[in-house]
């Protein structure tokens, strides 16, 4: 397998700056899931010719783009740490996953993935690591990078532990994504929404501000 400059600790930790700009620091940022959100769900994707993308969701990240809104991908990886594929097939699927937004004028600026699961193989096994949702440690790397405005911040998901890694690191709020999961607890300030998958978030822009 390659070894990828992008790989921060040389194993699990993905950090891929895709572009950068003056006027993307200090923003707010919108941060995405990968699967279930981005793209339909897939047991544990990593061929391109599966990749089908929600419509709805490259419509929102195409208005954060023109309205300097950061869009940050973070997604948990285990099967890489499972040994089911590898960087090598992340790699190329993620380029994929960004050719076909880009037909929707749709560009994500930042990826972050985490590839260490309690149950993932050798190296990969870790037990509770900081940068797996929901855990907050891919969105304070993000932070880091562009010095994001998290007050102003919220994330899109289709799983619980999507929205409580927003709640952990203190985002102003989030959607659960084709899922409508009652039972996550939050403090009052942080606003949780529902939405479906042919529901418009065109809304979303101007909870940014």
């Amino acid at each position: 397998m390659k070894i990828f400059e992008q790989l921060s600790d040389g194993l699990g930790l993905w950090s891929e700056i895709l572009t950068k700009s003056k006027s993307l620091e200090y923003r707010p940022a919108l941060f995405l899931d990968r699967d279930g959100t981005i793209v339909n769900e897939e047991n544990y994707l990593h061929e391109a010719s599966k990749i089908k993308i929600n419509n709805n969701i490259s419509s929102i990240i195409s208005s954060c783009n023109s309205n300097n809104i950061l869009v940050i991908e973070i997604t948990n990886q285990s099967g890489i740490g499972r040994g089911l594929y590898n960087w090598d097939d992340f790699n190329e699927t993620e380029k994929e996953i960004r050719k076909k937004l880009l037909i929707n004028n749709a560009q994500i600026n930042m990826l972050c993935a985490c590839a260490f699961h309690h149950e993932a193989q050798n190296k990969y096994k870790v037990n509770n690591h900081f940068w797996r949702k929901p855990n907050p440690g891919m969105i304070e790397e993000a932070r880091n990078a562009f010095n994001i405005n998290l007050n102003k911040s919220w994330i899109i998901g289709d799983k619980v532990s999507d929205i409580k890694a927003g709640i952990n690191a203190g985002i102003k709020g989030g959607v659960l994504y084709n899922n409508l999961d009652k039972s996550i607890t939050h403090n009052n300030d942080f606003i949780l929404k529902y939405a479906h998958k042919n529901d418009n978030l065109e809304w979303l822009i101007k909870e940014f501000r």
